[in-house]
């Protein structure tokens, strides 16, 4: 229906929240996606640094490939639990034009804290990953002995 258009129709609903329109005007594909797959894919994602973690702490998982899994699984981590916030803002909070002090203080949080710790987690995911890709490339040129580059 009319969430498709633009976004518009998000803003003139003014004071429901996603979930309450949602409820509201039937649960169509944008709902579905932002307010089932997106907290399911994110939850799953959680859960899967978690174990990832778990196992790569047993003692003969160390290594400089090993070292980068390792710190790729914190920084996807921390991105996922910074996403949380604003899975939970975009799915629970009223989109109201005249706020409220604690809401503007929630969202100084979501535009100068949770955005920046987004992207910043998002990025430091991607430089690991070159990294990783290096030291395999690293690996399979020059086999055991390598540059004697170290992380």
């Amino acid at each position: 229906g009319s969430r498709v258009q633009g976004g518009q129709a998000w803003e003139e609903a003014g004071r429901m929240s996603m979930v309450e329109q949602c409820r509201q005007e039937g649960w169509d594909l944008v709902c579905l996606s932002y307010g089932v797959v997106g907290p399911v894919i994110i939850l799953l994602g959680i859960l899967g640094c978690l174990g990832n973690l778990a196992v790569m702490t047993a003692p003969e998982f160390e290594g400089v490939t090993f070292y980068y899994l390792r710190a790729l699984s914190i920084s996807d981590l921390l991105y996922l639990l910074f996403a949380t916030g604003y899975y939970v803002e975009l799915l629970f909070h009223n989109s109201d034009r005249h706020m409220r002090e604690e809401e503007v203080i929630r969202e100084y949080y979501l535009t100068h804290i949770d955005h920046i710790m987004c992207n910043t987690f998002i990025c430091t995911s991607g430089f690991l990953i070159v990294l990783l890709t290096i030291d395999r490339w690293q690996l399979t040129t020059f086999g055991g002995m390598g540059l004697g580059l170290k992380p």
